[in-house]
């Protein structure tokens, strides 16, 4: 086993050269060149994907690193309230849905 020195030495290395550890697990991973843009930076061991910029976990595809966290916060809100509220809905109107078929079937 490697002696906790080492690997702080080794882990320090690392990050002083560029690499940062992945949330998931203990690979690093070296990210690419800033000036390519956001993109995601996978993980070769857990296949954990990170955002190249702003290290965020997961990855966001389809918002810039400025608009992450407010995404975050209104999926989190769904979660909470939203969530319940669309499958209620949902149900409402599947019911209503099998009854009008129901109905027609029956004339």
């Amino acid at each position: 086993p490697m002696s906790r020195f080492r690997l702080l030495a080794l882990r320090a290395g690392l990050s002083n050269l560029g690499a940062l550890p992945c949330p998931d697990c203990e690979e690093w991973m070296v990210p690419p060149d800033a000036s390519e843009g956001k993109q995601g930076l996978e993980c070769p061991s857990c296949r954990a994907l990170i955002c190249s910029l702003c290290r965020h976990w997961p990855h966001h595809f389809r918002c810039t690193c400025d608009e992450v966290a407010q995404v975050l916060a209104d999926w989190e809100q769904w979660l909470l309230t939203g969530q319940s509220e669309y499958f209620s809905r949902i149900g409402h109107e599947q019911k209503k849905a099998l009854e009008e078929h129901a109905k027609a079937v029956q004339e």
